[in-house]
């Protein structure tokens, strides 16, 4: 994932490109947590604030149930 950008709308775009089921799993569920964890605060926060637009499928609920996980890790406000 070399030159993922790190959003919350980038995870969302690749459910919407079509990405193997096994590659948004391996995105959403290690390298999202990783990655967000490697983030300063500033940082951290800036990602929480830029909401992705939903795709309606499953992995709305996956992205979002990730993301809770990691703020209450890291301290943060649930983002909207």
């Amino acid at each position: 994932m070399t030159g993922f950008r790190l959003t919350l709308q980038t995870y969302a775009d690749a459910v919407r490109s079509g990405w193997p089921a096994s590659d948004l799993e391996r995105a959403i569920l290690h390298n999202l947590p990783r990655r967000f964890r490697n983030l300063s605060s500033e940082a951290q926060a800036a990602f929480l604030a830029a909401a992705p637009s939903l795709t309606y499928t499953r992995w709305d609920a996956l992205i979002a149930a990730v993301t809770e996980h990691i703020v209450r890790l890291h301290g943060h406000d649930l983002p909207a």
